[in-house]
């Protein structure tokens, strides 16, 4: 994400592609830091190979759904802000 902000500094003259870029970055930064002890609880979860689980059909179908859901707040909320701060009036042409 870092990449991307800096480049839409330097190269790019559009408002709204590093608006988004920045809220997009600030956004998975909170995230990863309110749940970093639980994302480390994954990943020794994850590289763990002793024991598989079995998860339900139904279970891994609710899981999607609700991710599918929670994707489509944050994309709301994304552009409420982007709409708030006037960065969705401008034009890329």
């Amino acid at each position: 994400m870092v990449n991307i902000i800096l480049f839409d500094m330097i190269f790019l003259d559009v408002y709204p592609a590093l608006a988004n870029a920045i809220i997009v970055f600030l956004m998975l930064m909170l995230i990863l830091f309110f749940n970093k002890e639980k994302i480390i609880e994954v990943y020794h979860l994850i590289t763990d190979f002793s024991e598989q689980p079995k998860i339900l059909l139904k279970r891994k179908l609710l899981i999607l759904l609700f991710t599918i859901m929670l994707m489509a707040l944050i994309f709301a909320f994304d552009s409420l802000i982007e709409l708030w701060f006037g960065a969705s009036k401008e034009k890329i042409i």
